[in-house]
């Protein structure tokens, strides 16, 4: 079942009020082959985050198959890189919340590999799985 509006707001109205220094970048290696592909680091992964809305919501809060005391969202945003190349973006974020601090973790970011649909968009909107050179 799809989280509500109110509730993906909230999720991103929490990931902007974030300390950057509290975000921490996917060391899975699909993420860092794609990101060093498209010579991109943790400043242009956090403005592409910056921007996610409820539209680009795909699935969540879902538990942390990583374990831990934290929440998965997945959203999907579509980037230009280099003016002419374009990509949709699987997007994996987890809220982890403890009693010494909050912090998000990017744990997926590289094209989509599956099909996504996004409830909240209106109009409705989905992808179909896109092959990038």
């Amino acid at each position: 079942m799809a989280a509500s509006q109110a509730a993906v707001q909230v999720f991103l109205k929490t990931l902007r009020g974030m300390d950057v220094n509290k975000f921490r970048m996917s060391n899975q290696s699909k993420t860092i082959k794609f990101l060093s592909s498209i010579d991109w680091g943790k400043a242009e992964v956090l403005e592409t985050l910056m921007r996610l809305t409820p539209d680009d919501y795909h699935r969540g809060p879902l538990t942390n198959d990583w374990g831990g005391n934290s929440s998965v969202w997945i959203f999907g945003s579509e980037i230009t890189v280099n003016l002419t190349d374009k990509y949709r973006i699987y997007i994996k974020l987890s809220l982890t919340k403890s009693k010494q601090e909050n912090w998000f973790a990017n744990m997926s970011f590289h094209p989509t590999e599956e099909s996504m649909v996004f409830p909240l968009a209106k109009p409705y909107k989905q992808w179909e799985v896109v092959k990038h050179a």
